[in-house]
């Protein structure tokens, strides 16, 4: 209920914020509840890269215009003014067959000096019924193959969430990135996810 609650404000949109990139450091979080997994927990440390889209899109590489794709929204919620959203434009409700949708992030993520590297995103959205739309996180080092970075999540009917996915094992090297998304057969009208507030955190 309070994930409900929480997305439908986001969604129904709230003051205008223009955010600047957070100042580093950032600060200590709360540890996590017992059996909540580390990987959904943000790790206090320094930001070494941010994207909350304010800026448009020009370090990504969207898909060529599909009715149902990967695309900036004017959202004016509470993470600022522009989110990219998994959807249609103007976050206009959709029914459809299946389909996967690709955003890259143009260049190479450099981690040559991290030590202790995250990536942290926030994702929230409607999506109805439960499990219609999946989203994966998907990194390769240079020339490499492209493989997801922990489970793929998938949208409940209502989904507000951060997630935190473990980069050290690419210290030292560039990787790529990108998010994968995949719409499944959808019967009752959704209205897709927002992807915002993008970061890599050099935790402490």
């Amino acid at each position: 209920m309070r994930q409900l609650a929480l997305a439908l404000i986001l969604l129904s949109g709230c003051a205008a914020v223009q955010p600047a990139a957070p100042a580093a450091p950032i600060p200590s979080v709360t540890p996590a509840p017992s059996g909540q997994q580390v990987s959904d927990v943000v790790p206090s440390g320094a930001f070494v890269f941010f994207e909350d889209f304010e800026g448009g899109t020009g370090r990504w590489q969207l898909p060529a215009s599909a009715e149902v794709g990967w695309r900036l929204l004017h959202a004016h919620t509470c993470t600022g003014e522009y989110s990219l959203l998994l959807g249609r434009d103007q976050a206009e409700t959709f029914t459809g067959s299946a389909q996967d949708s690709y955003v890259t992030l143009a260049t190479g993520l450099d981690l040559a000096k991290s030590r202790r590297p995250a990536f942290k995103y926030d994702v929230l959205g409607l999506a109805m019924p439960d499990g219609a739309i999946a989203l994966s996180l998907e990194v390769r080092p240079a020339g490499g193959a492209w493989q997801p970075l922990g489970d793929a999540r998938v949208a409940n009917h209502a989904f507000a969430l951060t997630f935190v996915s473990d980069l050290s094992a690419w210290t030292g090297q560039t990787i790529d990135l990108r998010f994968h998304g995949v719409v499944k057969d959808v019967k009752e009208p959704t209205r897709g996810l927002y992807l915002d507030q993008l970061a890599v955190i050099e935790a402490r």
